[in-house]
């Protein structure tokens, strides 16, 4: 997938851009508050009741992150659809890493800095399309499209990708088929990356027509098999983030409070 999740935005009429519709189906909306408020409530009911050390620590270190993770496992029925999207995103990043250095942008700001480092001519034109449509400058991104080569099956798959993603900024329609033939006919991209793709472009299709597009991402993820290990074990930490997060905070807070009882004096619980 060429930058999944890149183009996400609202489109340039009412209409919902079936880009952001999909992230918000497939990735719903985190607890992030309770990462950082379960662990401080903790620590103001540890002191409310005087527990000692033991007891003190379980209160701050346990709740919050197992609230946390019975969470992320509540939505498991989402992980394949998850995977289906961010697998892709990761091989697209690390390229991104390689060759431009840090994370590809994916908001408008950042994506204008981005522009702003990099006119034309100082990087591939289809990148820059790409930023320009990130950046919401859809004229310019229009003009930079209409430009593209499309003389190898790549390069039409590039151009006809990015052409998909400003129908959806302008609020038309979308007709994934020749981006699905272009794909396929794209020998150079990986059989599994053009799966996912494939899946990807269904599932737009299906948000764009009111659906979620979760059924085409979860077949696509079933089919496509044993995923590399550096991508499952970033995958996971992205998924426990918020639990692992918990865990450090309620770890600090205890380790603030110990060190501010003792330097004002104070007991320390043992």
């Amino acid at each position: 997938m060429t930058g999944s999740g890149i183009y996400s935005g609202v489109a340039a009429d009412r209409r919902p851009d079936p880009y952001a519709a999909l992230y918000r189906s497939v990735f719903p909306r985190d607890p992030a508050w309770l990462f950082v408020l379960g662990p401080a409530l903790a620590v103001a009911l540890g002191l409310f009741l005087g527990l000692a050390a033991v007891p003190f620590a379980v209160v701050v270190l346990v709740p919050a992150p197992l609230v946390l993770t019975l969470l992320v496992v509540r939505g498991r029925s989402l992980w394949q659809a998850q995977e289906a999207l961010m697998w892709p995103s990761l091989i697209y990043t690390d390229q991104w890493r390689r060759e431009f250095g840090g994370s590809p942008p994916r908001t408008p700001r950042r994506a204008q800095e981005w522009l702003e480092k990099h006119p034309a001519g100082s990087v591939p034109p289809a990148t820059r399309a790409g930023m320009l449509l990130t950046a919401g400058r859809l004229d310019d991104a229009r003009e930079a499209i209409s430009n593209l080569p499309s003389d190898s099956a790549h390069d039409s798959h590039r151009r006809l990708d990015l052409e998909l993603a400003l129908d959806a900024k302008e609020g038309r329609p979308l007709d994934t088929t020749a981006a699905n033939d272009a794909l396929r006919a794209d020998d150079g991209t990986p059989q599994v990356e053009r799966e996912l793709h494939l899946a990807y472009h269904a599932a737009l299709l299906a948000v764009d027509r009111g659906g979620d597009g979760i059924a085409p991402l979860t077949a696509a993820r079933a089919a496509a098999g044993r995923m590399p290990s550096g991508y499952r074990r970033r995958i996971l930490a992205w998924r426990y983030r918020y639990v692992g997060g918990a865990l450090a905070v309620g770890a600090w807070l205890i380790a603030a409070l110990l060190v501010g009882m003792a330097t004002s004096g104070g007991v320390v619980w043992f």
